[in-house]
């Protein structure tokens, strides 16, 4: 189990998912991998053929298989969480996604947030920016809003990309 997963590791977490279908042996086998790989548009290319309307509910529905994702992973810790996401409406939600990221060690964590939503935007947790286990850290297309304390002792690499600082 321990080569699937790795093998599993490298494909987005939808395709992960998908393989479970596979047979019974791999029907769990993905909620084991220690890297969550989601991308929104990725998903939102099967919502036509399930008769969804890229709305409000689809938001929802995007948010709550993410939640699941990172709540029911049974990876010892999350080596890397990489999200691209284009809607912040619940900006809550998303920070509860952090949390549970930071609490289980997170190494990797890769951000693309954009919101054409004014005013309405996801905020680091503090927690973030003294992680003892962060190693890279990528962010896009987001407000970025540093505490005065940032401590991150393993950091090896840090990428900015089209960010907005707040004072």
């Amino acid at each position: 189990d321990h080569i699937l997963c790795h093998i599993l590791s490298f494909l987005p977490t939808k395709y992960a998912a998908a393989s479970s279908v596979l047979s019974t042996r791999w029907r769990y086998l993905w909620a084991s991998i220690p890297v969550v790989d989601i991308d929104a548009s990725q998903h939102r290319e099967f919502y036509p053929i399930l008769n969804i309307n890229v709305n409000r509910t689809s938001d929802i529905a995007f948010q709550n298989f993410v939640s699941r994702v990172l709540l029911l992973n049974g990876a010892p810790h999350i080596q890397k969480l990489r999200l691209i996401y284009d809607c912040c409406r619940n900006p809550g939600t998303i920070q509860t996604w952090f949390n549970v990221a930071i609490t289980r060690n997170i190494q990797e964590l890769e951000l693309d947030l954009f919101s054409s939503m004014r005013g309405e935007f996801v905020k680091l947790p503090r927690k973030l920016f003294t992680s003892s286990s962060l190693l890279v850290l990528r962010l896009s297309r987001m407000p970025l809003d540093v505490p005065s304390l940032v401590c991150l002792p393993r950091l090896k690499i840090l990428e900015l990309r089209r960010i907005t600082y707040l004072d």
